[in-house]
């Protein structure tokens, strides 16, 4: 009797991790959500970016941003080593206290929506000049949104199995870009490092607001079934795949167009697909846009799910949880309606609002949490210690 009850109570433990473990991410789950945050809008500008600040050093630039990226991945898998938390309120509550890492928390949520606005708004933008000039914004916007709303509601699972799915179809879009080498120009790309340190690590910026979207490893990096080495081993792999992909691009964009060209050519890529036609395919660039658009999407989904999971541990009422995804659905639609009425100005005074308040919530903060980490982890220790004494 004693054994069946030992057997019975080993049965349920067991029962209980295994149904942890169902509610986890996976590792290679994990890599495919982080890389498709950092896919999107940013990838159809960047090589005009960066040349404009490194000229055709800036594929070094992309390097360097993606270096940046690096460190601040050590910093995130170190703030969860220092504070051992099951999601990233209840971490803000521990190192800041309840009422700063509650107030903490609402400055997240707000950042999260505020990008998922931006990069809707944006994608606006783009699909009204290449593709649907005619077609009100509004219609687009609904439709993106309902479409967000329907999968970010769900659990981080199904986000991050659709993240997966879709992942093949950037190799095609980097399959699409890679016909323009045979009009490339390599010397287009000499001399290297003319334009020098300081204009490099200029460059290096415009590239790291082209690669936001690791920011997500704040929620997602606890919810991962895996040791932290292992966590960082894969999110170290995906910025690497991100970086090659990104520096790979720019390299085919600097040899395709001459100086002169690229300093006036705020889409470059776009422009060298339109330029290429097929027997079956007249328009590539509107078949790369179409491909885009997915991209976009998850990176538009991945943030609206943020948002709403950030937003859940502040709100008590079950309710009310459960209403959050439409409430921020209607919030981003709203905000989204009055951005976009033709107001070119509004859109790109908020675009630089938004990523410039990127830089404290990706770096400064996540550092400032370290540190505070840190500083309580020892005075913890000297505690301990004088009362052992």
């Amino acid at each position: 009797m004693e054994d069946l009850k030992r057997q019975t109570g080993k049965n349920r433990l067991e029962g209980g991790k295994s149904r942890m473990a169902a509610n986890k991410l996976t590792k290679g789950q994990m890599f495919f959500l982080l890389l498709q945050s950092q896919v999107g809008i940013g990838i159809l500008s960047l090589p005009y970016d960066v040349f404009q600040k490194a000229e055709s050093d800036g594929w070094i630039s992309i390097i360097a941003a993606g270096c940046w990226i690096q460190v601040m991945l050590l910093v995130y898998v170190g703030l969860y080593i220092k504070v051992k938390k099951d999601h990233f309120h209840a971490l803000l509550e521990e190192v800041l206290g309840k009422s700063l890492g509650y107030l903490t928390a609402i400055l997240y949520v707000l950042y999260f929506l505020s990008v998922a606005v931006l990069i809707l708004t944006l994608f606006n933008e783009i699909i009204d000049i290449w593709v649907l000039p005619r077609t009100p914004n509004w219609i687009i916007g609904i439709i993106m949104v309902f479409l967000g709303y329907y999968l970010g509601k769900e659990s981080v699972q199904i986000l991050a199995r659709f993240n997966v799915l879709v992942t093949p179809i950037l190799f095609i879009m980097f399959l699409l870009i890679t016909y323009a080498l045979k009009d490339a120009q390599i010397l287009y790309l000499l001399p290297i490092g003319e334009a020098g340190v300081k204009n490099i690590l200029l460059g290096s910026r415009e590239a790291l607001l082209a690669m936001l979207g690791f920011e997500i490893l704040l929620v997602i990096l606890p919810l991962t079934d895996a040791n932290n080495k292992k966590k960082l081993k894969y999110v170290s792999l995906s910025n690497i795949v991100l970086t090659l992909s990104y520096c790979y691009l720019s390299i085919i964009n600097f040899m395709f167009y001459s100086p002169e060209e690229l300093k006036i050519v705020p889409q470059p890529l776009l422009y060298i697909l339109k330029s290429f036609s097929f027997q079956i395919i007249e328009r590539t660039d509107l078949l790369f846009l179409t491909i885009w658009v997915v991209t976009v999407f998850t990176s538009f989904v991945n943030y609206y799910f943020l948002a709403v999971s950030a937003a859940r541990p502040l709100v008590k009422s079950s309710g009310i949880q459960r209403k959050l995804p439409l409430i921020f659905a209607i919030l981003i639609l709203t905000v989204n309606f009055f951005t976009n009425e033709n107001n070119v100005y509004l859109v790109d005074k908020v675009s630089k609002v938004i990523t410039n308040s990127s830089y404290a919530f990706v770096i400064v903060i996540p550092l400032i949490l370290l540190f505070a980490a840190y500083i309580k982890n020892i005075l913890r220790k000297e505690k301990i210690h004088e009362e052992s004494m």
